[in-house]
């Protein structure tokens, strides 16, 4: 079916689409390229690692490597910055900063007990595993002393055999 060509009011729904910026004109960042990492393979070779937000993806490329829509001109990977044409375009991208946040226990979550900022709740968690730690070592030091002197095996403070229930 032949498409057919709006006219009058009709034409000015095709030219004031919500999706495009206002005027109609697809404004497309050259600059959204960015420089995500720098990888030294073991032959020497340094590949970079520019990400396209727009496409949300990234490819690895070597200087002067066609066939990912820029090429990699010229290149400091101690200073993680490359030179790149792309689309007529002579781009400077610096490396890609990531940002780091601290990041809060989940409600339920308790810290590592190592924490001295621990809230009480981890240090009474600590001190009850302290007491079973000592426990189980009192009634092995009961057991090696029952063994060594079976007479004294019934005698007071000394672990009396429980049965498991069936």
């Amino acid at each position: 079916m032949a498409a057919a060509r709006l006219s009058g009011d009709d034409a000015q729904i095709t030219d004031n689409s919500p999706f495009l910026p206002p005027g109609g004109a697809t404004v497309v960042d050259a600059t959204a390229l960015d420089l995500r990492g720098i990888m030294s393979m073991p032959d020497g070779v340094v590949r970079y690692c520019i990400y396209d937000p727009v496409k949300k993806s990234s490819q690895w490329a070597g200087l002067n490597e066609r066939g990912h829509g820029f090429v990699i001109k010229s290149a400091d990977p101690n200073r993680g910055t490359v030179t790149l044409e792309s689309d007529g375009r002579v781009l400077t991208l610096q490396l890609h900063q990531a940002k780091v946040t601290a990041m809060a226990n989940a409600p339920g979550q308790s810290p590592q007990m190592g924490n001295p900022g621990a809230p009480p709740a981890a240090i009474n968690q600590a001190a009850r595993l302290q007491a079973i730690a000592a426990e189980v070592a009192r009634r092995r030091m009961l057991r090696q002393q029952a063994a060594l002197n079976p007479g004294a095996a019934n005698g007071p403070g000394s672990p009396q055999q429980v049965r498991p229930q069936q």
